[in-house]
């Protein structure tokens, strides 16, 4: 879902203070998600910090389970990691370009790396496809930073990861190589610096996102049969510890997040409806292309949900811990990128923002830290139940 940022002004960080600014405007007050879901009822949105940044330009985001968020900034020298506090807005550098140069080839674009942390923000993840690189810090004793050391098959593309709780980390494949046909996914474990492939009992083809539910459990999103037209993307629940696939019967998948009880889901629908020509066609909504579904860890449909219609793009998806809740950014036509809050259950939905670039939902979905498309700075809004 990133956005090349063409506005950005590619500055070097002078170390100056940065003062956040207190703003109550009400950036996301327009737009439509639906011609027929109403408000989530209780709900108030407000935006309660704005925080320029002027160390470069924020290229990538990453939030731990607390109040801070990690920001990959990019310079004309290179790039650097800063720490975002949603308290205050302030900023903090914690790794510098002349660290990172070292781990990374000269001139590497910073848009081409992606970042993640674990939930206790003391593991932070860097990784690149062009050439395939990752790279994992312990930043728990800073200045001072750990680098694990392993080295990736010679075949495998890093394109996503996640933490488990107990220190472990799931790696995904980017891309089909027929040297990787049935160890798609790596496991690595933080403590005894060892990396093996998660051994699967069928053949496979192309992962395409690979989510955690629990320490034993993840859903993955890809093109299972690698002899297929990769025509449709499927979704399934592999049991990492067996590398048993069971493979759910809902194609067409776009996104898919679970976290233990819940997984929501966004596929195309099956049948389109389009516009009926004629007199007052202007006035008739198009039909949604997209469905968000919520389903049960087994993936069946989640008593009492219903098919949520999704109108424009969908770019990304989050599920509230515990919650029917679901985060989405969705495109319209204009290319206008709109964060959604919406009820899984009744497809209730609040807007939270436009112009949206990147998001991490925090504190159990009560802050929300948005990049936007239109200007170089983190936005934090309060939801309030």
């Amino acid at each position: 879902m990133d956005v090349h940022r063409g506005s950005a002004n590619l500055t070097a960080y002078a170390g100056e203070a940065i003062e956040p600014k207190k703003d109550v405007s009400p950036r996301g007050a327009e737009g439509k998600f639906s011609e027929q879901a109403g408000e989530v009822d209780g709900i108030k949105v407000e935006l309660a910090l704005r925080s320029p940044f002027n160390g470069g330009a924020i290229v990538k985001t990453c939030a731990d389970g607390h109040s801070s968020v990690f920001v990959l900034a990019g310079m004309p020298e290179g790039f650097s990691i800063y720490l975002f506090n949603v308290e205050d807005g302030s900023y903090e550098k914690l790794i510098s370009a002349t660290f990172l140069e070292r781990m990374f080839p000269s001139g590497t674009d910073p848009t081409s790396v992606s970042i993640a942390c674990n939930s206790s923000g003391s593991v932070l993840a860097l990784y690149t496809q062009t050439p395939p690189r990752l790279i994992l810090l312990n930043v728990t004793r800073l200045p001072k930073v750990k680098k694990y050391s392993f080295n990736l098959p010679a075949s495998f593309v890093p394109g996503g990861l996640d933490f488990f709780s107990d220190g472990r980390v799931l790696v995904s494949s980017r891309g089909f190589s027929p040297r990787l046909i049935n160890y798609p996914l790596l496991l690595y474990d933080l403590g005894s610096n060892r990396l093996e492939p998660v051994r699967l009992n069928t053949e496979f083809g192309i992962v395409r996102e690979a989510r955690l539910l629990d320490d034993s459990t993840a859903v993955l999103v890809g093109y299972f049969n690698r002899l297929s037209s990769l025509s449709a993307m499927e979704i399934g629940v592999l049991d990492v510890n067996t590398g048993a696939l069971r493979i759910w019967d809902y194609t067409h998948v776009v996104l898919a997040v679970g976290n233990k009880r819940r997984v929501a889901l966004v596929r195309q629908r099956q049948t389109v409806g389009e516009t009926n020509g004629g007199e007052g066609a202007e006035d008739k909504p198009m039909e949604p292309s997209y469905e968000l579904l919520m389903l049960t860890k087994e993936g069946n449909a989640f008593p009492g949900s219903i098919s949520i219609p999704v109108y424009g793009n969908p770019i990304w998806l989050s599920l509230l811990q515990g919650t029917f809740r679901v985060h989405l950014i969705s495109e319209d036509e204009s290319g206008v990128r709109s964060l959604w809050l919406i009820d899984g259950r009744d497809g209730a939905k609040k807007l939270i923002s436009k112009n949206v670039q990147r998001v991490e939902v925090m504190e159990g979905g009560k802050k929300v830290v948005v990049l936007p498309t239109d200007e170089n700075a983190l936005l934090v809004y309060r939801v309030d139940a």
